[in-house]
């Protein structure tokens, strides 16, 4: 296997195994503790329901000087629409733990990621 390594960029050798980018990315989740994949569905769920969220999450953007991006739904049989989804939900970081710590929103994975640190 060590001679395939240099020919594809997308395959690794990690403790002697082979593994794709996909793999280590779901053995990385899985580290994690929590389900990505529903805690991504369930805000893209909170903002897509209400128009009026939406609007509050776009006064939180221009509060914390962050440029409003929509945020994205991940499909599961389009794996690789997770990397998006995340790489958006980081970029709206700021304004998304701004939004949560100011309501009373009791999704347990949630309030994990965005409550506010002491």
């Amino acid at each position: 296997m060590s001679n395939y390594r240099p020919r594809n960029a997308h395959v690794y050798t990690v403790k002697e195994q082979t593994c794709s980018v996909s793999a280590l990315y779901y053995i990385t989740l899985q580290e994690l503790g929590f389900d990505v994949e529903s805690l991504l569905s369930d805000i893209y769920q909170h903002f897509n329901n209400s128009t009026t969220r939406k609007q509050t999450l776009v006064e939180f953007c221009d509060f914390v000087e962050t440029e409003y991006k929509v945020l994205l739904k991940h499909v599961k049989t389009r794996w690789l629409s997770l990397n998006r989804v995340i790489e958006r939900t980081l970029a709206m970081y700021k304004p998304l733990k701004s939004y949560f710590a100011s309501t009373g929103i009791k999704n347990q994975q949630v309030v994990l990621i965005f409550s506010p640190t002491p």
